[in-house]
């Protein structure tokens, strides 16, 4: 886990282990807010947004295996606006958007320098109050809506579809590859006890019937050490037990 904070770093956490980071970097120089994004559930990669020291709005891409330096930087305009990331790892694209601006930008992330290319924008004169991105599965995928991003008016709120303009009906593949199921690929007692569960996705095709949350099948997963550790602590001292009542019992 990966947080960002005032003192213009980014502190890396794992809460089961301890309350101190294990790592401390510098991510931006500018003193306003950043924000962090991680590029999937399996990816290494991530991507801050904020300030420069001349207050330009920037985006950097990040390899959490080297912290030493971004993977790239991106200076955006001048606007004072907290920029927010959101990352669709199913297509590869990066949107922005922040408080005040009219437009949401978007930005395809490859694995070859410069690693980063501007593909366009949602432009608007209304400025957005905030606003978030729908869950995968709430999406007209018959429709090609790849993403649909919900802006707050101060009166409204207003749903903008991100669409790929293709001629056929028929569900594409390629666009909308299993996603996240909305529901636990653990218990939190199992997590606390070091399980490495995998994400639980499910089908968007209307046409499987295990489409939605409600329908998917826990995934399948391998014990941790720490699990297995428990069992095992857990089988010794029924035995121990037993062991004990047996030799009571013979001594009468």
């Amino acid at each position: 886990m990966t947080v960002t904070s005032k003192d213009k770093n980014a502190h890396v956490f794992d809460p089961r282990v301890g309350a101190k980071p294990s790592q401390v970097f510098e991510i931006h120089d500018g003193a306003k807010t950043s924000k962090i994004c991680y590029m999937g559930p399996d990816s290494n990669n991530f991507v801050t947004v904020g300030f420069s020291k001349s207050n330009q709005r920037q985006f950097k891409l990040w390899d959490g295996k080297n912290l030493a330096e971004p993977k790239t930087v991106m200076n955006i305009d001048s606007a004072a606006g907290v920029l927010m990331p959101h990352y669709d790892e199913a297509i590869n694209v990066l949107f922005l958007y922040g408080k005040g601006d009219g437009n949401v930008r978007f930005f395809e992330i490859t694995d070859e320098a410069p690693y980063a290319y501007s593909t366009g924008d949602y432009k608007s004169t209304k400025a957005q109050k905030g606003g978030c991105f729908l869950p995968k599965r709430a999406n007209d995928v018959l429709g090609c809506e790849v993403d649909a991003f919900l802006k707050l008016h101060p009166d409204k709120v207003e749903r903008i579809a991100m669409t790929i303009p293709r001629k056929s009906d028929k569900f594409q593949d390629d666009l909308f590859p299993d996603a996240p199921a909305g529901i636990p690929g653990c218990s939190s007692d199992e997590w606390w006890a070091g399980s490495k569960a995998t994400q639980v996705l499910a089908s968007l095709n209307p046409a499987d019937k295990k489409t939605g949350a409600a329908a998917a099948p826990a995934a399948p997963r391998a014990k941790s050490a720490a699990e297995l550790q428990l069992e095992l602590n857990a089988a010794n001292k029924r035995i121990a037990d037993l062991e004990a009542e047996l030799a009571a019992l013979k001594s009468k």
